[in-house]
């Protein structure tokens, strides 16, 4: 009886029946090793016994990592996903998307960008146009208005000096038309 009480006492001071609130399966020796050079240092205010030599101490502290992090992402991600998908819908005063298929046409604007809906357009020189109606800005340049989109189409070069779109000559019409399409592009 000593003897198991021996072998038993032995075990409770052992990585695998440590008492702790982490429950999850530790890993093998090996890799326990190797965790504290993966994961950094400690976090402040850790009780050193947690610490051993084979890593368990790290593998608590990324535990309680991972923890916070998911509890801080599942409380950020509504907010987040609520803001996607109440994206304004952007109008074009005027512009007319059927009638901006075909000045896309005109102007070639598929021999820079890819553009669904318009055949030819498989331009691979500038950003595709797949989502346009969902993004925040226009070439990084300015925000995503159709005002400023109408402008950028007409004279991009008043927007940005060194951009490599160039100033085809495009109608105050025109411009809003093909404002009208790009902004009919929600995804895909």
């Amino acid at each position: 009886m000593a003897a198991f009480s021996r072998v038993r006492a032995r075990r409770a001071n052992t990585l695998e029946d440590a008492p702790s609130t982490h429950t999850a399966r530790l890993p093998s020796r090996a890799l326990r090793a190797s965790l504290p050079a993966v994961l950094g240092t400690p976090i402040e205010g850790e009780p050193a016994s947690r610490m051993s030599a084979a890593g368990t101490g790290a593998l608590v502290i990324a535990s309680r990592r991972i923890r916070h992090f998911l509890v801080l992402l599942a409380l950020a991600a509504p907010g987040t996903l609520m803001a996607c998908k109440s994206a304004p819908r952007r109008e074009v005063s005027g512009g007319d998307a059927a009638r901006g298929r075909e000045a896309i046409k005109k102007y070639a604007c598929g021999a820079c960008h890819i553009i669904p809906g318009v055949e030819g357009a498989i331009g691979k020189e500038s950003h595709p146009l797949f989502g346009f109606a969902n993004r925040g800005d226009i070439a990084g340049v300015t925000s995503n208005t159709p005002e400023n989109l109408v402008k950028w189409i007409r004279r991009p070069t008043d927007l940005a000096p060194r951009t490599k779109m160039p100033t085809l000559g495009v109608s105050e019409q025109e411009a809003k038309d093909i404002a009208a399409y790009l902004y009919t592009l929600n995804g895909e």
